[in-house]
């Protein structure tokens, strides 16, 4: 008999986890962190890698790093922790949570590695450019981070009973860095000698 109440315990906790929800990371932290944070894991992470490593501080010329990882992002961070703030409820399993963040951090370095291969073939990055600390701490923090952060943000965000006006302002944030993303890829020259 207390095997039968430990095993029907033990299921009660199993079901309570697959079916329990819990902030996205990024609901965590205040509204001012969350932006901070991805201010550090992008923009100025890879600005203080630059100067650190290589003793300089430069911009190159995409929009995305420029506007998308300076301001897009963080917008998006912060209008995103005050939206879960204001709310209460959210749809955010925990199995969906912790996997999915997993997912996007291994999506995030495949798909910064590619853009990375494709720059380098297109020739508008050379193999030195790409194997500087900066580009490696982009590649290899940055992406991967982003992703996870805004990935499992995303359905959260727009499932919670937060004020639309948040919601809307994070997406703005979000689709402004898509936009500087499309802007590199089809308006900006991708020579070498356009840096």
């Amino acid at each position: 008999m207390r095997r039968k109440i430990a095993h029907s315990q033990y299921k009660e906790k199993q079901v309570d986890w697959l079916t329990d929800t819990t902030k996205p990371v990024i609901a965590e932290f205040s509204p001012i962190v969350a932006a901070l944070l991805v201010f550090l894991l992008g923009f100025g992470g890879v600005m203080m890698t630059r100067k650190i490593y290589e003793g300089e501080f430069y911009l190159t010329r995409w929009w995305s790093f420029r506007i998308g990882d300076s301001i897009a992002l963080p917008l998006f961070a912060f209008f995103t922790a005050l939206a879960f703030q204001k709310s209460t409820e959210w749809w955010n399993p925990r199995w969906f949570n912790y996997t999915l963040f997993l997912a996007l951090m291994i999506l995030g370095v495949v798909f910064a590695r590619q853009l990375l291969l494709d720059a380098m073939i297109n020739r508008s990055v050379s193999f030195a450019e790409a194997n500087r600390p900066s580009e490696r701490f982009h590649t290899y923090i940055t992406w991967p981070s982003i992703f996870a952060l805004v990935g499992t943000a995303l359905i959260p965000l727009w499932t919670c009973d937060a004020p639309m006006r948040y919601k809307v302002l994070a997406t703005a944030g979000l689709v402004l860095c898509g936009l500087t993303f499309l802007v590199d890829n089809t308006l900006v020259d991708r020579s070498t000698e356009g840096i």
